[in-house]
């Protein structure tokens, strides 16, 4: 398993691979399929266990111009999805947006508040509108009742603080409430959980079961906290905008329309030097989006600061633009500067070195 994002640590060396996921429920790893051609036998080369969704392929043969698919598989091995074949060539280019927009990939959230979504309160909700990351892991905390008393360190287990971290597996005979009966008063457990486990589908919800997996009630008086990372972007709007980057380009009088973008899988063919201009475009278009999320409140409620003030994005927006227009500019102009040889011989009548001269600079 993963202990840090793959792409804080790439290098370059390998194919850097993300993908989304599809299946919310029974996945248990991703197996990495790899072909030298989109409509070849695909074979296996790796698998990821879940929740991961990155990978950086290093394995012998691996190239830029291989293509890849993600199948989604059960702890049996068996098939639940596969995605569409990926090129290394779109790979490389989205790798670099995803640098670029790194940090809004990784969106800390703490201390969000836990929605139930059903009376039975076994399943809630949390309020970002995108993937979770998969680092830093999610970390959830429940409620507990004040304890005092003599025999208090029996329920608290030494510790006085109102909310305690539950680990997503283990956890049993968990007190939560204690009831004082008596004058001098005994101290009891009012509320047990015999066994109390959750998980995330990394898509915003959490489901709490037993150690057999049974769906297990959270009480009315116990507040569910949590801590996690959401993306702000998913990688079908990070291909979007390069989409929309590669058609701004090739849309513009003096650009080569050989290199066009019809669908995602084209955005490869796009030059190599021109992906300067590709990323610089593209993060305008998402941060565009994002200024434009940011109009509900839900969403602008997370990029707050502790004043109450969104974070104005116009000034980077701007420089992203700008960038995109100054690459915009050169590519049409651009070319290979060419290389010739002037001969000319040791004798000449008189006045024929003059017209040789014209000739060869002038061409008349």
């Amino acid at each position: 398993m993963a202990q840090q994002p793959l792409l804080a640590a790439y290098e370059g060396q390998g194919v850097y691979i993300t993908w989304e996921r599809q299946i919310l429920t029974g996945v248990d790893h991703y197996r990495i399929m790899r072909a030298t051609h989109l409509d070849s036998t695909y074979t296996s080369i790796d698998t990821v266990n879940w929740p991961d969704n990155e990978y950086i392929d290093q394995i012998l043969g691996y190239s830029i111009s291989n293509f890849y698919k993600i199948q989604e598989e059960d702890v049996n091995d068996i098939v639940l999805a596969t995605s569409q074949p990926m090129w290394g060539e779109d790979l490389l280019l989205r790798a670099s947006l995803a640098y670029e927009m790194d940090p809004f990939m990784r969106v800390p959230v703490y201390m969000e508040e836990l929605y139930f979504t059903n009376d039975d309160r076994n399943k809630g909700y949390v309020a970002s509108w995108g993937a979770w990351d998969y680092f830093q892991r999610p970390r959830l905390y429940i409620s507990r009742a004040p304890m005092t008393g003599s025999n208090y360190t029996s329920f608290a287990a030494g510790s006085k603080d109102a909310y305690r971290i539950l680990p997503q597996q283990g956890t049993t005979n968990l007190v939560t409430q204690v009831t004082a009966v008596g004058n001098p008063p005994v101290y009891s457990a009012s509320k047990t959980y015999a066994s109390l486990e959750w998980y995330p589908d990394y898509n915003g919800n959490i489901y709490f079961v037993d150690y057999l997996g049974q769906p297990v009630s959270i009480d009315w008086y116990d507040n569910v906290m949590i801590d996690y990372q959401f993306q702000a972007f998913s990688t079908k709007e990070l291909n979007d905008a390069l989409f929309l980057a590669a058609g701004d380009l090739i849309s513009r009088p003096g650009i080569t329309k050989g290199g066009r973008a019809e669908s995602y899988g084209t955005i490869g063919d796009m030059p190599r030097r021109w992906d300067y201009a590709l990323v610089a475009g593209a993060s305008f278009w998402l941060l565009r989006r994002l200024a434009l999320m940011l109009l509900q409140r839900e969403r602008r409620l997370v990029f707050m600061d502790p004043d109450g003030k969104v974070p104005d994005l116009s000034n980077l927006m701007e420089s992203y633009k700008s960038q995109f227009a100054d690459a915009a500019k050169v590519i049409p102009i651009e070319s290979f500067p060419l290389i010739g040889v002037n001969i000319t011989p040791s004798y000449q009548l008189p006045g024929s070195r003059s017209r040789f001269f014209r000739m060869s600079f002038k061409g008349y």
